[in-house]
Formats: structure tokens, C-alpha cells, sequence
């Protein structure tokens, strides 16, 4: 005991300031002995890096909190304690300007009081502290600290206790706040927010075992352990615990060995891929007083993946979200259930057969708005069946039977008073059910009104005031006239003959009767607009028409192929020679020119070959003048006219048909001159 007076005793102050003895922390560390106090006076130390040997010292600001601000500059950590060796920090406000980490010490125990320690960053582990003694820190917050290996904020490997503190913005891969791998870790009272890693934000991977109790995590990313990761086989505890908007692929909550107690647990607005709560084969924990609310899932389980063994008692499942055929609560091990309510969890949630005394009910809460973190709107309504719902055997505070959440625990959650429920507009229904107070035409029951913008029945799952259930673009309200089949919509083409109203206009008919013939367009009328054409009807030749819409039934028909059809007259389709234009050929007693009759008339003299002489010759027909004595029947009689000229004196010339042909000119010159004699 005279040995401890006499060391201190012997401990002395060495101020810091510029009228001060020291005008910096490094030279008066450097000058310290062992128990020595450093004391700082107000304003900013741009310091070098610190080494010590096995000096305990104590660095403390001399007017409180927020008025010593440290900048540690580049170079190796700003404190490194050497040997067996102990750092007291209180009231300083330590920056390390993202150049490197602020204390380390493999044998030195460490404690941070009403001080921040930022900015942090290291090759390795602990972005902010790395030590291999005890850690204390009371009232700081540690921010901003960034480290390749684990333990963005604090590496640990000791017995390590954080009370009343933040621990903010860290980033590792394991544990990007807290890694600790030896010695029992405590950590209540504590905001451990906006942190990201790959695993665990507390990476809890100690055989001491973790206890956190009255611990906020909210805004941290990890694929696993977005809150915890429980690592080691040991029996952790977490209670009085709430977990609001954070992210990761798995858990949230971690249990990856060992045993775990929860107590007074909030599960809010988080979202992952799987399990909310992750408990692995082989884990045992059980969990009392929880409220697990309005996550999200992007596969399964929002709530629980219970692959362990699970106690559950007192707990609340409402308005969690995962995709369809999805479960709120998978069950792959062991899982008792009592005294639990579920609700509105898509489906019910639960993938095993739930107990007596667990029960599908409105648990009647104030509120569960997403993106909030407020825990009070949590709270029931006064009416609300998990008040005294609880298991009998528990007690609230007050002393009563317990009610079902995390609000009835003895851990440190602030009790949420009931709230009266409340009917201003009187119609009979009461606040949460009613989800319009001020509106007495507003109520669960009350007939919904589409497209009025008013939910009137406090129901806009089952009975929405305006819908897209097809997922068209269109809704019922924007006048889509089929709101379960995204090919009906305004503006979309109409198809004929397929039942349905495409465009959902009554003026552009699917089928019609337009000439009113009483076949329709999609009974096969090929001409709507002709009342004479229709399938039946009879077909007409060379109407240029289809009157029995029917192609077979053709209206015009080439049948000899000879290029002429029916309709352009040919006389005989039959006959590819016979047609309108072909070659006539004469007396054969076929018409092949179509002209009405066979040619016998070539010379076109107007006599047929059957009285025509000569139907090579127009001169020679029966009714042309014979000319005589020329040799020539001109009219068809069988011989040449013969002409006898007497003269005065009695002379005679005669001309006969069948002897030579007299000259012609012979013969008028023998007329002449008889008239001379005359």
C-alpha cells in the first residue's frame, strides 16, 4: 500500500498550451513519467506521431470536452504504446485526417472518455485503434475509420467494454466497427450506425463471448451480420437492442455458433436478401418481448431463418415483405413458438405448425412507417389484443401479465404507453382501423367508390380505388375497359374477330354487319360494304365480283388456257384455237374468231361460198354483170356472156361464152361504128 502512495504521489500534471511549459502533447508525453497526467488547455495541436515506451499516462483537455482538437499529421500511428503500457484519452477531439490510425499498442490497455477519434485508416486492422490490452470507452464516438483487414473503428483482442458512445462510418472487411478475437466483449447504450464491411459490423469472434444490451443499430451494410456477427461458440447476449434500416444479403443478426439471448428486441424497416435473424444448424437462442416489423426480403424469410433451435415467446410479426411464395418466418430447425401474433406478412409467414397460443390479429400499433426509425409509433393502441396478451408467466414492468413486443420487457427500452384509440368522425370505428379519422365516409366496410382518389373501405390491397392489376400502363380509372389483360387498353389497335374490345372503344367494333346482309366480318363476308356479296350468296360470272366470297367459285375462268377468259368472249373455253381475235379459218363450220358464225364469205363480195363462183374474187358473184367474151364468168352462171353485132350491110361478128374472148375494144368499136351508119 506505501509502495502505491508513493507512486502517486510522485504523478504530476504537464500542461499544454501555448503560454504553457509544454507547447505541444508530444513534447510533454516525451517528458512525462509513468502516472503522469498530460493536461491540455483549449484550441488545435497539430501533432507528429507519439511513441512510448511503458508509460501509463493520462491526456485529458483541461476545460471539457469539445475544446481540444488534435490533428495527428502523416506518418506512422499518432500514439503507439510500447510494452506494458496504459493511455487514458478523456475530452480530446482527435483527428487523424484519413492518414492513419490514431492508437496502437499490442500490450497496452486503453481508455477513450467523452472524446472523438476520427479519420482514421490503416493497412491492416483497426482503422482507428489497434491494441492487444483492455479497451474502455465511455461517452465518445469513434467515426470515420477505414481498415483492409478487420475492425474498421476498433481492433480488439481483450476484454472490451464501450458504454453510452457512437460508434459511426466505419469500413473493414470483418467487423467495419468492432473486431474482437479474444477477451469478453460489453457494449450497452451504444448508436452503431452507417457502417459497411463485408462481414459483421460487430464481428464477434471471441470465446468470452458478446453482451449487448440497449444497442441502436441503424444504416449499416454487410453482406452477413449487418448488426452481428456471432462467430464463436460462447453464449452471447442482446438485449434491449433495435435494428432500424440497415442492409445485408444475410442476417442481420448473425448466430453463427454458440447460444444467444434476445430480450426485448426491435427488427424494423431492414432489408435483405434472407433472414432478418439468421440462427445456423447446430445454434440454440431463443428470443422474448421482440416487435419484427415492416422488413423486406428480396427472397425469403424477412423476419427469421431459424436453422437452429429457436424460443420464441411474446413476439410480433407484422407487415414484413417478401416476394411471393415467399415465408415471413422460415423454420428449417427446431422453432417453439408461444404467445406470438402475426399479421399482414404477405402470407402468413410461418412454414410449421404454430402453437395454441399463437394467434392471427391486428396488433393495433400507432404506426409502422418505413424510412422513419421512430419506435415509438410501434406502441399499441390502448384496445389492442398484445396488451396483457403475453405469456402469463412473464410480467411487465408494471407488474402486470406481459404483453406481447418488445415494449412489455424489463431491458432497457423505454416503456411506449398505450394510446387511446380515437373516432373523431364518429362513424363508429375507431383509429388504427380507421384510416380516415376526419372522413365518416371512411371506414373498413364502407363500399369503395372507384376513382375518387378516397380509399373508403381502409383496404387498398383488395379493393384499390384505382388499379393496373395488368400492369399495362393503363389503370381502371385511366379508362382501361379490361384491367386484368394487358393487351385492353385505350390506344391499342384493334384486332378484329378475337373477342374483345382492344382499344377499348365501342366505335371501332370487333366484328360488324355494316351492309346489313346478316353475315358479319368475322362470319367470313369478304365485302362488308356489299349486301350482294357474302359466303352462300350465288356467284355471278363476270361480275368482277366475289359475290360467295369464295375463290374456288372463281367469277371469270380461262379454262382452255388460250389467253382469253369467259368474261372477255370467248364463244368456247373449251377450245384453246377457238377465241376472240384467233385466226378464222373458212368453211370449216367453226367459228374460231368468236365473230358469230364460220367464214364463208373470204372475198367479202356479201356471196357465200355456196352460191359465190369464185370467194377469192369480189368481182365474181352471182349478181356482178357478166362481161362478155372476156373469158371470165363474172356472174356465176357457168359460162362467158357471148355478143352478136349485125352491121348495115348485114354482117355479123358473134361472141359466144365457150369460144375465144372477144376484145373488148373490138367489140365497142364495133358498136361505134354500127351507130355511124345509122
Amino acid at each position: 500500500m506505501l509502495l502505491v502512495w508513493v507512486e502517486l504521489a510522485a504523478a504530476a500534471d504537464l500542461p499544454v498550451g501555448p503560454t504553457q511549459t509544454y507547447t505541444s502533447i508530444a513534447d510533454a508525453v516525451g517528458a512525462a513519467s509513468n502516472g503522469d497526467v498530460v493536461v491540455v488547455d483549449a484550441g488545435t495541436y497539430v501533432e507528429p506521431a507519439i511513441q512510448v515506451g511503458g508509460k501509463s499516462l493520462t491526456i485529458r483537455s483541461a476545460d471539457g470536452p469539445g475544446t481540444v482538437f488534435v490533428e495527428a499529421s502523416a506518418g506512422a500511428p499518432w500514439y503507439r504504446m510500447n510494452g506494458n503500457s496504459s493511455l487514458v484519452l478523456e475530452g480530446l477531439d482527435i483527428d487523424a485526417l484519413g492518414q492513419r490510425r490514431i492508437v496502437t499498442g499490442m500490450n497496452g490497455d486503453l481508455t477513450v472518455i467523452d472524446s472523438v477519434l476520427s479519420n482514421g485508416s490503416a493497412v491492416g486492422d483497426g482503422g482507428l485503434i489497434e491494441v492487444g490490452g483492455t479497451v474502455t470507452i465511455t461517452g465518445s464516438r469513434l467515426e470515420g475509420g477505414t481498415a483492409t483487414g478487420n475492425g474498421g473503428l476498433l481492433r480488439a483482442s481483450a476484454a472490451t467494454t464501450i458504454t453510452d458512445s457512437e460508434l459511426i462510418g466505419g469500413t473493414a472487411v470483418q467487423g467495419s466497427a468492432i473486431a474482437i478475437t479474444a477477451g469478453a466483449l460489453v457494449i450497452s447504450g451504444t448508436r452503431i450506425a452507417d457502417n459497411t464491411g463485408t462481414t459483421g459490423t460487430v464481428y464477434c469472434d471471441t470465446p468470452a463471448g458478446c453482451s449487448l444490451t440497449g444497442v441502436a443499430f441503424e444504416g449499416n451494410q454487410a453482406g452477413r451480420g449487418a448488426a452481428v456477427s456471432f462467430v464463436r461458440s460462447a453464449a452471447h447476449v442482446l438485449d434491449g437492442t433495435t435494428l432500424c434500416a440497415n442492409t445485408g444479403t444475410g442476417g442481420l443478426v448473425d448466430v453463427l455458433a454458440g447460444s444467444l439471448s434476445m430480450d426485448g428486441l426491435i427488427l424494423f424497416d431492414n432489408t435483405v436478401d434472407t433472414g432478418g435473424l439468421a440462427f445456423s444448424a447446430g445454434t440454440t437462442s431463443t428470443l422474448v418481448n421482440a416487435h419484427l416489423v415492416a422488413n423486406t426480403a428480396s427472397v425469403s424469410a424477412a423476419a427469421l431463418d431459424v436453422r437452429g433451435d429457436l424460443t420464441l415467446t411474446n413476439a410480433v410479426v407484422a407487415y414484413n415483405l417478401q416476394p411471393d411464395a415467399a415465408i415471413t418466418v422460415a423454420a428449417g430447425g427446431s422453432m417453439l413458438g408461444a404467445y406470438n401474433v402475426y399479421w399482414q406478412n404477405d402470407v402468413f409467414g410461418i412454414n410449421q405448425q404454430t402453437s395454441a397460443t399463437e394467434f392471427i390479429a391486428d396488433p393495433l400499433l400507432v404506426g409502422a412507417t418505413r424510412g422513419t426509425c421512430d419506435f415509438t409509433q410501434l406502441g399499441p393502441y390502448s384496445n389492442s389484443p398484445i396488451i396483457d396478451g403475453g405469456d402469463p408467466a412473464l410480467t411487465d414492468l408494471d407488474g402486470t401479465r406481459s404483453d406481447i413486443g418488445a415494449f412489455g420487457t424489463s431491458t432497457p427500452i423505454p416503456p411506449v404507453d398505450p394510446v387511446d384509440p380515437i373516432d373523431d368522425d364518429m362513424d363508429g370505428v375507431q383509429i388504427p382501423a380507421d384510416c380516415d379519422d376526419a372522413n365518416p365516409d371512411v371506414f373498413p366496410g364502407a363500399v369503395e367508390i372507384p376513382c375518387n382518389g378516397i380509399d373508403e373501405d381502409c383496404d387498398t390491397n383488395n379493393t384499390p380505388d384505382d388499379s393496373d392489376f395488368d400492369g399495362d400502363g393503363v389503370s381502371v380509372c385511366q379508362l382501361d375497359c379490361d384491367d386484368g389483360n394487358p393487351a385492353v387498353f385505350p390506344g391499342n389497335p384493334e384486332v378484329q374477330c378475337n373477342g374483345l374490345d382492344d382499344d377499348c372503344d365501342p366505335g371501332t367494333i370487333d366484328d360488324g354487319d355494316l351492309d346489313g346482309d346478316g353475315v358479319s366480318q368475322c362470319q367470313l363476308d369478304c365485302d362488308d360494304g356489299n349486301p350482294a356479296v357474302f359466303p352462300g350468296a350465288a356467284e355471278v360470272r363476270c361480275t368482277g365480283v366475289d359475290e360467295d366470297c369464295d375463290p374456288s367459285t372463281p367469277d371469270d375462268v380461262d379454262e382452255d388456257g388460250d389467253g382469253v377468259s369467259q368474261c372477255q368472249l370467248d364463244c368456247d373455253d373449251q377450245v384453246a384455237t377457238v377465241f376472240p381475235g384467233a385466226a378464222e379459218v373458212p368453211y370449216d363450220g367453226i367459228d374460231q374468231d368468236c365473230s358469230g358464225q364460220d367464214l364463208v364469205d373470204v372475198d367479202g363480195d356479201g356471196a357465200p361460198i355456196s352460191r359465190d363462183c369464185n370467194d377469192e374474187d369480189p368481182l365474181i358473184k352471182p349478181s356482178s354483170m357478166d362481161i362478155p367474151g372476156d373469158g371470165i364468168d363474172q356472174d356465176c352462171t357457168g359460162f362467158d356472156a357471148e355478143t352478136t353485132l349485125v352491121g348495115r350491110y348485114g354482117l355479123r361478128c358473134g361472141c359466144s361464152g365457150t369460144g375465144g374472148a372477144a376484145s373488148p375494144v373490138l367489140l365497142l368499136l364495133g358498136l361505134v361504128l354500127a351507130r355511124r351508119r345509122r
